[in-house]
């Protein structure tokens, strides 16, 4: 799965499909996270049409995004507990996209409420939650 937020290297070539995130960033991880759960629903989609190969694929991609998520991004183990318990089961990944995405609205409401240091850093991101990448 390809981060469409990248911007393509100036040589014209493609961006990697599992790009960098700053380490603490976990607003830039919830919206890998958001992509990923994007391509869970295209996956059923792609069942539903039969074609069973390309849902896998997304799948994989979609859960592996995920998993890098949390390895570049460790705070996520505390902002997305139920999420984290899931990794080790794909199919669970991969069917729980409304599941997940109640996850990350909550833990995004937790976020907004916890005080900013002077700096403008909450809790579990190095920045203030509602800055932009």
């Amino acid at each position: 799965m390809q981060n469409s937020d990248a911007l393509p290297p100036q040589d014209g070539s493609e961006a990697p499909p599992s790009p960098h995130i700053p380490p603490d960033d976990v607003v830039w991880a919830f919206r890998l996270i958001r992509r990923a759960v994007q391509g869970f629903g295209s996956a059923h989609d792609a069942r539903d049409r039969g074609y069973d190969d390309a849902a896998e694929k997304i799948d994989a991609e979609g859960v592996d995004t995920i998993r890098h998520a949390f390895t570049e991004v460790p705070q996520l183990k505390e902002a997305l507990p139920r999420l984290h318990a899931m990794l080790d089961d794909a199919k669970k990944v991969a069917d729980g996209g409304f599941e997940i995405e109640a996850e990350l609205l909550q833990a995004e409401k937790v976020m907004a409420s916890e005080p900013a240091d002077s700096a403008g850093n909450g809790k579990l991101s190095s920045r203030h939650p509602t800055a932009r990448p």
